[in-house]
């Protein structure tokens, strides 16, 4: 779908590139032909070679991920990953979160395990995308990746983060589990590192965060796009087929075990516990963990 260059655009600006949105389609000042936004506006996606850039636009529900966004973030992903002039993908949140997780009304709303499996099947495919890139997959948080969008972080081969971030697990207060922390997170954080969050949901802020290897990096707001372009720089020097293969090794030892946790994951979500926990959390009558 084309866009008038009548329409008012949305510019999304940073030292590192430039994107232009209209209502349906982004433009890359790349040179990169005009791409649709997804998931009617909800992820965006440019390209500006060496890099590409994925941004979760949902800011109003601090990016609480649908099932459709699940799809676009896989799409996305899977565009930048099989692109041979991307060397580094990045992605970002728009309005400070980069994701509250998992959108929680949604997924209340599942009616049986067909529902939930297609709803969990889109959240794999994105987080597959992720871990099966061939790229520098890099995060930048600068605020809330909790839930789903803190599991995300872990799949990254960097993160960058703001003292503002924190990230957290709290899946288990609505009955659920967080899958890729009870098995990645195993070989990442350690087993008791990984016991600790799993069961008892609490947030870690930024500092906390980075000595458990969760954020790779914390840097001030304004020194962000300095780190990323560090990171850009040294992509342009790596042997492609060497990262490749690095990459490669480390998902073969990794991917059974995520899989056995999404399978567990779809089991408890339409569980009566699961479903009055989340109606809890929705009406705002569910502790908060601290």
């Amino acid at each position: 779908m084309g866009a008038g260059l009548s329409e008012e655009p949305l510019r999304i600006l940073t030292p590192l590139y430039t994107i232009i949105i209209y209502q349906n389609t982004i433009h890359h000042f790349s040179g990169e032909p005009p791409l649709e936004k997804l998931a009617n506006g909800r992820i965006l996606y440019g390209v500006d070679p060496p890099a590409a850039y994925i941004v979760i636009n949902r800011p109003e529900k601090r990016n609480a991920m649908t099932y459709e966004m699940w799809r676009a973030l896989a799409t996305a992903y899977k565009e930048a990953c099989s692109d041979e002039n991307v060397r580094v993908v990045v992605l970002r949140g728009k309005g400070g979160a980069l994701s509250a997780g998992d959108d929680i009304k949604e997924m209340s709303e599942l009616k049986g395990t067909i529902d939930a499996r297609r709803f969990f099947d889109a959240l794999e495919e994105a987080f597959k995308a992720v871990m099966e890139c061939p790229k520098i997959t890099v995060a930048v948080v600068d605020g809330p990746a909790v839930g789903g969008g803190g599991e995300i972080l872990l799949a990254m081969d960097y993160v960058i983060a703001t003292r503002n971030a924190y990230t957290g697990f709290p899946e288990i207060h609505i009955g659920l589990i967080p899958p890729v922390l009870s098995t990645l997170g195993v070989f990442m954080l350690g087993l008791k590192n990984v016991k600790k969050l799993a069961l008892t949901g609490r947030f870690l802020k930024a500092e906390e965060a980075h000595s458990l290897g969760i954020f790779d990096e914390i840097v001030d707001e304004d020194r962000i796009d300095e780190s990323l372009k560090k990171i850009i720089d040294t992509s342009l020097i790596l042997p492609e087929e060497a990262v490749k293969s690095i990459k490669r090794l480390i998902l073969a030892s990794i991917k059974p075990a995520y899989e056995y946790g999404m399978s567990e994951l779809v089991q408890l979500v339409t569980t009566e516990e699961a479903k009055m926990r989340m109606k809890m959390f929705l009406e705002k009558k569910l502790p908060r963990p601290s």
